[in-house]
């Protein structure tokens, strides 16, 4: 009987103490780590659009890119999936957070790499805006800029 109640007594203050580390690791989990670093790509659908680890999709927000089979669809795609593939990136999202597809609507940042900048400014994509609200966006007028000086180089899809 004794060594019954000894060994019930050791079981319980393991389970305490492995309950105990248990709470305590959950505490840390998340704390000081930063918005961007959440988010992992794991595929990258084409030019315009890339799926996070989990599943969501994101739309690049205010740029297209040529479609499967158009001029410079793979060298946009390619582009994307260099800078994003399997990179953690911060998503800055658009006033409606999704389209009506599903997809969450976002400029992507890996590191300090403005993602939806550096396809306009390769002349891989045009500025697409999906509401006229859109224009007076913070990054629209950064993302013109990025437009024009590939147009005035005339490449990508500018050398058409």
């Amino acid at each position: 009987m004794a060594r019954k109640r000894k060994r019930l007594s050791l079981t319980t203050i393991i389970l305490l103490i492995v309950v105990l580390l248990i709470i305590r690791f959950v505490e840390d989990i998340d704390k000081d780590v930063p918005v961007r670093d959440r988010f992992r790509i794991s595929k990258v659908v084409d030019g315009d659009t890339v799926e996070l680890q989990g599943g969501d999709k994101v739309r690049l927000l205010s740029i297209d890119t040529p479609e499967k089979g158009e001029p410079y669809y793979k060298e946009a795609t390619d582009l994307v999936k260099q800078y994003t593939l399997g990179k953690l990136v911060e998503l800055q999202y658009a006033e409606k957070r999704r389209d009506k597809y599903g997809r969450l609507l976002a400029y992507v940042y890996v590191d300090s790499i403005f993602i939806n900048k550096l396809i306009l400014g390769n002349g891989l994509g045009y500025l697409y805006l999906f509401r006229d609200t859109e224009s007076k966006m913070e990054r629209t007028k950064e993302l013109l800029e990025a437009q024009q000086k590939a147009i005035k180089a005339e490449i990508g899809i500018w050398s058409i």
